[in-house]
């Protein structure tokens, strides 16, 4: 199934861009439409299969235990639906900059084989005016560039393990305040 939706995306974006002119030819480099055909199928696919695997699998649960939080603990589960979306509007914003990087990344990528593709194409070029320093320094530039953005990338990955720690923790402190008031309040429950 993966296969099959990276060779649909790539038939449709190979469709697409025959469909512009010489113009859009002319602005971009074949680095970058190369890119585009590689990196945007292969995302396509990990987006659905993630969606496929993780998001119908963790709706069907998340459904069946927001059922069974609302029969066992109302209050709890008001408080889990005030503070839940607050979380995931955090998450959400974390995700939206790791889009930008990536996109910035992928820009990064295309540079590098930019740079590679002239080098090879105009070798004879580079030899008789003595280039090499300067096709070198755009190398040394594309590379820091992508290295830069997948170090960017790795803060933004590794912010989302605490956060999400430190939300869980705030959420099993609730759930022992809420217990004990109800194990020492008024109200006859028992300890489990």
């Amino acid at each position: 199934a993966g296969n099959s939706i990276v060779a649909a995306q790539q038939r449709k974006l190979y469709d697409r861009i025959l469909q512009h002119g010489v113009a859009f030819f002319n602005d971009r480099a074949s680095s970058d439409l190369l890119m585009r055909m590689t990196l945007s199928a292969e995302s396509a696919r990990r987006v659905i299969d993630t969606i496929v695997m993780s998001f119908v699998r963790d709706l069907l649960s998340l459904l069946g235990l927001v059922a069974v939080m609302f029969y066992q603990q109302p209050a709890l589960s008001l408080f889990s639906l005030i503070f839940g979306p607050a979380a995931m509007f955090g998450i959400r914003k974390i995700l939206g900059r790791v889009r930008q990087i990536m996109e910035a990344e992928m820009a990064s990528a295309a540079e590098i084989i930019k740079v590679i593709q002239e080098t090879s194409a105009g070798i004879r070029v580079v030899k008789a005016f003595a280039l090499e320093d300067s096709m070198a320094e755009r190398m040394r530039s594309a590379v820091a560039s992508v290295e830069s953005r997948a170090n960017a990338l790795a803060r933004l990955e590794a912010a989302t393990s605490p956060l999400m720690e430190t939300l869980s923790g705030f959420a099993i402190a609730a759930v022992v305040a809420l217990s004990a008031v109800s194990l020492f309040g008024d109200t006859a429950t028992t300890p489990g």
